[in-house]
């Protein structure tokens, strides 16, 4: 009895450092979740982070890397997102185009009707173009051109981009630049036709195409040649 009478300061102190310990903990993990909730709260409410994390998503699908508590976007939600949606019929082209793409038609047609060559509106780059750099085709894959006028093996020989009245928008010289470039790397012609187009334009496309044709049947023939003599 003695021993404990004279211990209790030093258990007093040791009960007093529990209780302080406990304490502090408990305010340590409170402030954690504060933190953690605000955290969320910003992330959810802050639309500007949510719009360039959405863009960001769509240009890079194939990442998985997403924030905190954004849904993982699958074919079974995407079908979802679709079937509840509601969607309308919209024009493949403008009546300025759609007049421009009659004229190629006929004028094809006229000159190149034992040939086989076909015209194509409103086609994705990606479609006829390629590149062992990723990042370069990136930059070109989804881009679209108004015409693609092909040959009879699906050849893209001539891009045609009308510049009509509503053509000048935003960065639009930008990407026709782009678009030139990349045509030109691939070895494809890129016309360009003004609002005010004429029949030097059309004249433009029969040179071209002559040219590529002719080239053809020079390497058919000499395909030929070669395969006789051996």
């Amino acid at each position: 009895m003695r021993t404990i009478t004279n211990n209790l300061p030093l258990i007093f102190i040791i009960v007093g450092i529990t209780i302080i310990l406990i304490r502090l903990f408990s305010k340590s993990k409170k402030g954690k979740r504060t933190r953690y909730r605000n955290n969320s709260d910003r992330y959810s409410n802050n639309s500007n982070y949510n719009r360039n994390y959405s863009n960001s998503y769509n240009s890079n699908q194939n990442k998985s890397v997403r924030p905190f508590g954004e849904p993982l976007i699958t074919e079974t939600t995407a079908l979802s997102k679709v079937s509840n949606a509601q969607y309308f019929k919209r024009p493949l082209m403008n009546r300025s185009e759609y007049k421009l793409f009659r004229k190629l038609e006929k004028h094809l047609e006229k000159f190149y009707k034992g040939q086989i060559v076909r015209l194509f509106p409103q086609v994705a780059m990606g479609e006829f173009l390629g590149s062992e750099n990723d990042d370069a085709f990136r930059l070109v894959n989804a881009k679209r051109v108004d015409f693609v006028i092909v040959d009879s093996s699906g050849e893209a020989v001539i891009i045609i981009e009308y510049q009509g009245a509503g053509h000048y928008q935003e960065n639009a010289v930008e990407r026709d630049a782009i678009k030139r470039e990349a045509c030109r790397k691939a070895g494809i012609e890129f016309l360009e036709f003004k609002k005010n187009y004429d029949d030097l334009d059309f004249e433009r496309v029969s040179r071209v195409l002559n040219m590529h044709l002719e080239k053809k049947r020079s390497r058919g023939i000499k395909t030929l040649n070669a395969k006789s003599s051996n």
